[in-house]
């Protein structure tokens, strides 16, 4: 329904609000409407009960806010002005959804970005003299609701929304730590240890009196320290806590001695009025096997005896003082002796880890996340998802995140089936799992060697074999399961370990790392896994992308024989010096030699053959630069764009080619 033209905000709010009833006719039935200002804004405000058929799309069963706003600039105000409007509702409205009907052109990419900073799930509708009526209207509320992919969590989380599984294990080790216990929290990559970190601070902050220090070792300006300089910064950080209240960890860099600064910290802790609590993150950078300072071979052994003698002084003397220890290896906490020397971090560091999520834990995940996607999981499907992935959070939230990228928005709400989940699964430890557990394995076997071989052998059916200490690290690490059905957890984990055995994908032309190289894979940090995952695409598509162009080329020469041999058509479109070189490979083996840009040049050049393919040559050009520049490949900094960047890129390919 159009509008006449309104150019004063508060009649064009009054008239859309007026309105309403005959716009969501069949889609949601006024109950009550009014108006409000709040700071300075005029809002137009609506009590709208769904249909059935909304309340089933939504997953929702009481009534929904409508807030009408009309800036033509939407701020944050506007989320901060619905909350309140629900809060003062008394559970009335329903408290994490709400529709606003507003006119800023940019306005809802902002509002839902806004709405999940503060847990509200925004379905806006753009108000330009009408708006969607009918179903049109219910298939836009469900694109606004399901487009999000909710499972794609890059980095720690600690909020109830996404925190699953582990609120009583973080609140029990919060517990503890404020007690004067010392912790530890070892695991393998990925599995959620600075999750649970960031949960166990917020937990201790917000319930406890005690000063919180959070030490990020993969930081290179911690790591460079020496044993004393980390003790000296340990200690001013706590003395500058008693003066300006923040309890941030400060770097100090002064050179001193190692006693001076042990003395230093002991005399702080000791005046110190209230409880603390040291938490190491990422203390693998911290030890002897120290990927990034050799200098931890030495100072390893030095730091944690006089950390243990600071410890012990502050018990005698009823100052509690607690550590939590958080990496991926135990190797550097249980050995008995360092280079001959008696190791002063065994038996004061705890040898505890994180294990996967208990499966109902990991299955009720999948339900919840699932519901909030428009995606309802059955729980056998939901255990299957879980038993792939291993019951590991982070790898079933790339299975869940790779099944949302499947199933068509305008399908939902939608039950997926077993079979059907089976089959994207399949696809999906192919494409991305595999890479994912080869980086998380490899960087595991870097830190802790001495489990290689056990995983191994446990891979190729060969669990009896394994001595009984090294069989319990391995399971409590989530890599096997010694229950009912002994064996590797999961097909993800089981296939990664079979890959870094063979040293090799099993495919050809494919770079991705055998255990040997692997490290490399992990130097990018954060980013590893998803690298990873894009190379492993990557290569995927060139071997099927060299397969299509060579059938391509063999079956237009065989039906029209003036085209020319489809090998001498392929070597004319690379440079003169490469086609001497290829000159004597059949065109199979031709295919495979090309380069990339070759390969990209073949398809131009014949750009007949793969216009019904590709459809815009510039997209092409596009994309294909953007996947040779593989920045995996060379020393530059990665960040969130540049793999959202190539994936757009291979996924750009892998679409095309999945319509042949």
């Amino acid at each position: 329904m159009k509008s006449k033209p309104l150019e004063n905000p508060v009649e064009l709010t009054d008239f859309i609000r007026t309105n309403l009833n005959r716009m969501f006719e069949g889609i949601f039935k006024i109950n009550l409407a009014s108006a409000v200002t709040r700071e300075k804004g005029y809002y137009g405000i609506c009590y709208s009960m769904p249909s059935a058929k909304v309340k089933a799309a939504l997953s929702v069963d009481r009534e929904l806010l409508i807030l009408i706003s009309t800036f033509e600039d939407q701020q944050t105000r506007t989320i901060q002005t619905a909350r309140e409007l629900i809060e003062e509702s008394n559970g009335r409205l329903d408290s994490s959804m709400f529709v606003i009907i507003h006119c800023d052109r940019r306005g809802n990419n902002k509002l839902k970005k806004w709405g999940r900073e503060q847990g509200l799930t925004v379905l806006p509708i753009f108000y330009n003299g009408s708006v969607p009526e009918g179903d049109a209207l219910l298939q836009a509320l469900a694109h606004e609701l399901y487009s999000f992919d909710i499972f794609d969590v890059t980095g720690p989380v600690a909020d109830d929304l996404q925190f699953y599984g582990r609120r009583e294990e973080a609140k029990e080790l919060a517990k503890k730590l404020q007690a004067g216990q010392i912790r530890s929290c070892f695991g393998i990559r990925k599995i959620g240890k600075t999750s649970i970190l960031h949960r166990v601070v917020q937990e201790v902050r917000e319930h406890y009196e005690c000063s919180t220090f959070l030490i990020d070792a993969e930081s290179d300006a911690v790591f460079k320290l020496t044993a004393g300089q980390l003790l000296n910064s340990l200690a001013q950080s706590l003395e500058r806590a008693e003066t300006v209240l923040d309890y941030k960890f400060v770097i100090i860099t002064d050179n001193v001695d190692i006693a001076i600064a042990s003395e230093r910290l002991r005399d702080a802790v000791t005046q110190h009025p209230r409880q603390i609590l040291f938490v190491f993150d990422e203390i693998d950078y911290l030890t002897p096997t120290s990927p990034t300072a050799s200098h931890w071979r030495k100072d390893f052994n030095s730091f944690w005896r006089n950390l243990r003698a600071v410890y012990q002084t502050s018990a005698m003397d009823k100052k509690n003082l607690s550590l939590l220890v958080s990496g991926v290896s135990s190797k550097w906490f249980s050995a008995e002796s360092i280079d001959g020397i008696e190791n002063a971090a065994l038996s004061f560091v705890p040898e505890e880890y994180l294990s996967p999520l208990p499966r109902g834990a990991a299955s009720a995940m999948i339900r919840r996340l699932g519901r909030s996607a428009g995606l309802i999981f059955t729980d056998p499907v939901a255990d299957e998802i879980a038993k792939i992935c291993a019951d590991m959070p982070f790898w079933i939230r790339k299975a869940c995140s790779f099944i949302h990228s499947k199933v068509e928005i305008g399908l939902r709400p939608f039950e997926p089936q077993l079979t059907l989940v089976r089959d994207f699964l399949k696809e999906f430890v192919v494409t991305d799992g595999t890479a994912m557990s080869e980086v998380a394995l490899s960087h595991l076997f870097r830190v802790f060697p001495e489990v290689t071989e056990p995983a191994i052998a446990c891979s190729e059916g060969k669990m009896s074999s394994v001595q009984p200490r090294m069989l319990r690290v391995l399971q409590k690490y989530g890599i096997v399961s010694t229950g009912h059905t002994p064996g590797v957890t999961g097909e993800i984990m089981a296939t990664g370990l079979r890959h870094l055995a063979q040293g090799d994908l099993g495919l050809a032309d494919t770079q991705l790392v055998p255990i040997q190289r692997a490290e490399k894979q992990t130097e990018y940090g954060e980013w590893a896994d998803e690298l990873a995952i894009i190379s492993r695409r990557r290569n995927l598509l060139e071997i099927k992308l060299r397969g299509v162009v060579g059938n391509f080329i063999r079956f237009s020469s065989m039906s029209d024989a003036s085209k020319g041999n489809s090998k001498d058509r392929v070597l004319k479109c690379v440079d003169a010096k490469r086609r001497k070189a290829l000159q004597n490979y059949d065109l199979d083996n031709l295919m495979s030699k090309l380069f990339w840009l070759e390969l990209i040049s073949v398809i131009k050049k014949e750009w007949a053959l793969f216009d019904r393919i590709f459809g815009d040559k510039s997209d092409l050009d596009k994309y294909s630069s953007i996947i040779n520049e593989r920045p995996d490949a060379h020393a530059k900094n990665i960040d969130v764009f540049d793999t959202a960047l190539h994936r757009r890129a291979v996924g750009w390919f892998e679409d095309k080619l999945a319509q042949i």
